[in-house]
């Protein structure tokens, strides 16, 4: 390792601010100042996942225009207000938040702010961004915890106030927050936050996809894998450089046959999810896949050569000297923090990473390959060659199989001069049934989380096994009302629309 990089890194102080912990380094790079907490999209019910998304739009409401960068963000793990400024530009700034989160806790949320909020959101995130879309996490942990961005946004126009009042004062408070800033705090900085609550924080879901296995999903070609909590963070982080530089080298410089490799991760109480992402053209999936399947098992095997361990190394020390790396780090540690999982923050890293052997990346990449899930992007056929490649991988079509429905359903065909030609909906007491040209998908009542109808009268619904499916009954014959009153019996709670009375349809559908 380069010891210039090494020593480039900067040590992080701790302190308090009114209770609250804070973290602060003084960094080269912006002057930027975030008040996180620790609740996202994983913390919540798939009822709610994603409203806090909507908690930052509001809070950003009440704060109104300031004359200097300020900004704010919601994710899997936790909702951020951040301000890049002088001093008091600081102070300000984040006593205006709090101001905010105290009246929104107080007060609650107007049905004007409300439906204005919803709009903007909407207008962010598009009309897709209202249907479920599976991603790997989602097969692999279903709508909960780290897989819950499946249901994300898809009741954003029925979110009720009561709703956003009481994931305010469960999550943003004192108690639930963390301060990180790239310069020393502002000695006049106040957060008068409302006090600590007493709440429990959801256990993480244990995953219901265990194995080799592949599925398909709307995005890129990915895949995926858990490596346990044993292991070392700094391997870790090693073990994903490894990874990435390997796959530049298999699937991108030696055949071209892809553009971007993106290698991240998903800490966990229980270990890491590594994810990596590979972008190439629909008729080369299948033979990119079995080249990063192929890639990933033999590092698994044989761990990296001298020169690949070295060279990823290098890069991550250089990349760890860098300001604005070391200011996210800060972030993300003093994020996790909250939810008791415990990090390396970038000088820790910077230090641990020359101790790190050759074996310990093996046995990390060897717990991705062995837990692996490769998602291929829907709507591109998997080949009877990939298939083969895949399977003599040890890895399996990944099935939900919730059980045949019980007795005999009824049959609603699609319309013949309509896209579902060929296609037909059984609907049974207990479950429906979708056919079409792969193998029919089956829905059971008892294992639907949430069932929304556009104005379209389009039917979402979103399981545990983390799937979700979208019914148009006007393109199958007589399926509309016999569809309504198998929906009808599903409990209220997880039955929602996706249009606001007197608005017009939404019209984009998710895949």
């Amino acid at each position: 390792m380069d010891p210039d990089a090494r020593t480039a890194t900067t040590s992080t102080h701790r302190t308090t601010v009114d209770g609250v912990p804070a973290r602060w380094a003084d960094l080269t790079t912006d002057p930027t100042t975030t008040l996180a907490f620790g609740v996202g999209i994983r913390d919540l019910d798939p009822t709610t996942a994603g409203i806090t998304h909507l908690v930052e739009h509001l809070v950003m409401r009440r704060i109104g225009r300031v004359r200097y960068p300020v900004n704010a963000e919601s994710s899997l793990g936790s909702t951020s207000f951040y301000v890049t400024g002088t001093p008091a530009q600081t102070t300000e700034f984040l006593g205006l938040v709090c101001d905010a989160v105290r009246d929104l806790a107080v007060n609650g949320v107007g049905d004007t702010d409300l439906e204005a909020e919803r709009r903007t959101v909407l207008a962010e995130i598009g009309q897709d961004g209202l249907y479920g879309a599976p991603d790997p996490l989602s097969h692999r942990y279903g709508p909960r915890g780290p897989g819950a961005a499946v249901a994300s946004h898809l009741r954003l126009l029925d979110w009720r106030a009561d709703e956003v009042l009481d994931v305010v004062r469960r999550w943003f408070h004192a108690g639930n927050a963390v301060l990180t800033s790239t310069r020393p705090l502002p000695a006049d900085l106040r957060l008068d936050l409302p006090a600590p609550v007493r709440w429990n924080r959801r256990a993480e879901p244990d995953p219901i996809l265990t194995g080799r296995a592949w599925t398909f999903h709307p995005a890129d070609l990915n895949l995926s894998g858990v490596v346990r909590a044993h292991h070392d963070r700094a391997a870790v982080e090693l073990a994903r450089a490894v990874l990435s530089d390997a796959l530049m080298e298999s699937t991108r410089t030696a055949t071209g046959d892809v553009y971007s490799v993106e290698v991240g991760a998903v800490a966990l109480a229980s270990g890491t999810l590594v994810l990596v992402d590979l972008d190439p053209q629909p008729d080369r999936t299948g033979t990119v896949a079995g080249t990063a399947v192929a890639t990933l098992d033999r590092l698994a095997h044989d761990g990296p050569s001298a020169g690949l361990l070295d060279g990823a190394r290098e890069t991550l020390a250089s990349e760890l000297s860098l300001g604005a790396v070391q200011a996210s780090l800060l972030d993300t540690v003093a994020a996790h923090e909250l939810r008791g999982v415990r990090l390396l923050d970038a000088a820790e890293l910077a230090g641990a990473l020359g101790a790190v052997t050759a074996d310990q990346v093996r046995d990390v990449l060897a717990d991705v390959a062995g837990s692996l899930l490769v998602s291929v992007p829907s709507g591109v056929p998997v080949d009877a060659r990939t298939e083969r490649t895949l399977t003599d991988a040890g890895i399996r079509p990944e099935r939900h199989d919730p059980g045949s429905p019980a007795g005999v359903g009824r049959v609603f065909r699609g319309r013949v001069l309509g896209p579902a030609r060929g296609m037909s909906v059984v609907v049974h007491d207990d479950a429906i049934v979708l056919r079409g040209d792969g193998p029919d998908q089956v829905v059971r009542a008892a294992d639907v989380v949430l069932a929304g109808t556009d104005g379209d009268g389009d039917l979402e619904l979103v399981t545990e096994s983390g799937c979700a499916y979208l019914v148009a009954p006007s393109l199958f014959r007589g399926l509309a009302r016999p569809l309504a009153a198998w929906v009808g019996r599903l409990p209220e709670p997880l039955r929602y629309v996706k249009s606001r009375p007197g608005e017009p349809a939404t019209t984009a559908k998710g895949a």
